[in-house]
């Protein structure tokens, strides 16, 4: 049984350190994943700014730069409806590829907190 944690805790290391890695090439920090995690949880949804920031707890700036990067990234598209510009998650598949990697993000965060 110890054995068999002792090996898990050692894969999930290598797999997260391996993430880490991958996530300083692609210049995304903590606060993008939350991003996305909202964006993946309900991906027909458009968010506008501040109801990204209410959600996700970081200042309304920081998730205006944030939703900026991923939309130069192709990641979310958005739409200006009056003065509320909204986000939406892009169905293309770089914004798979993004949401497969949010999906690991979740799995070494639920196995770090055991």
């Amino acid at each position: 049984m110890y054995i068999k944690l002792y090996l898990i805790r050692q894969y999930l290391y290598i797999k997260s350190t391996k993430y880490i890695q991958m996530y300083k090439k692609l210049n995304i920090t903590e606060n993008h994943l939350r991003i996305l995690v909202l964006f993946s949880l309900n991906p027909e949804k458009d968010y506008y700014i501040r109801e990204v920031s209410s959600l996700i707890k970081i200042s309304p700036r920081t998730s205006q730069l944030i939703l900026d990067d991923l939309e130069k990234k192709d990641v979310l598209g958005s739409v200006v409806r009056g003065k509320i510009k909204l986000y939406k998650l892009r169905d293309n598949q770089k914004s798979k590829n993004y949401i497969d990697m949010v999906k690991s993000y979740q799995k070494i965060i639920l196995f770090e907190d055991e």
